[in-house]
């Protein structure tokens, strides 16, 4: 099952059927599910933004996107900041609609996000990516280069979903995990 458009609950009678999920938008039941690691994703861009002399680095996430992964990219940004020595909450920020406000207030050197529109609005507002602020996307639709962050390759997951189910399948497993 892929991920859905809103976080939620699928009633079926399991028992019947052997299922996977892509993600962690399916709320209930829990199932075997195949996904990204959205820690290690969020912990190894703040940590190259950090090598590469990125000390102001933000994260820009929506609540809404960030809660279709269980809270996990915010997750690893907080825990890779804190052991790099660089947490500041003022680094956070839910965007609504205040995003560039947030830029020239808190200063951000670097942004971690899944908004690909941000380096238009920064070049928008004078800013140079990467020269002012660099830019790292948790959630690149492709693995063309041309942005910076973390391709997560969304047919290999949906080929690990099915390949669970192939397993389940196999070993006649029917029903909840």
């Amino acid at each position: 099952m892929g991920p859905l458009h809103d976080l939620g609950r699928i009633n079926l009678q399991w028992e019947r059927f052997a299922a996977a999920t892509v993600a962690y938008t399916l709320l209930e039941p829990r199932l075997h599910r195949a996904s990204d690691n959205h820690v290690v994703s969020s912990r190894v861009s703040v940590a190259r933004l950090h090598a590469a002399g990125r000390r102001r680095i933000g994260l820009a996430m929506a609540a809404r996107l960030d809660h279709r992964v269980a809270d996990f990219w915010t997750a690893g940004y907080l825990l890779e900041t804190f052991e790099e020595g660089l947490a500041d909450p003022e680094m956070l920020h839910r965007p609504a609609a205040e995003f560039i406000r947030w830029v020239r207030r808190a200063k951000p050197d670097a942004i971690v996000c899944t908004d690909k529109r941000i380096p238009g609005w920064l070049k928008t507002a004078g800013l140079k990516v990467p020269e002012d602020i660099a830019y790292a996307c948790l959630d690149l639709s492709d693995d063309s280069g041309d942005l910076a962050g973390i391709y997560q390759d969304a047919s290999s997951m949906g080929a690990a979903a099915i390949d669970l189910v192939a397993g389940q399948l196999l070993r006649h497993e029917r029903g909840l995990p």
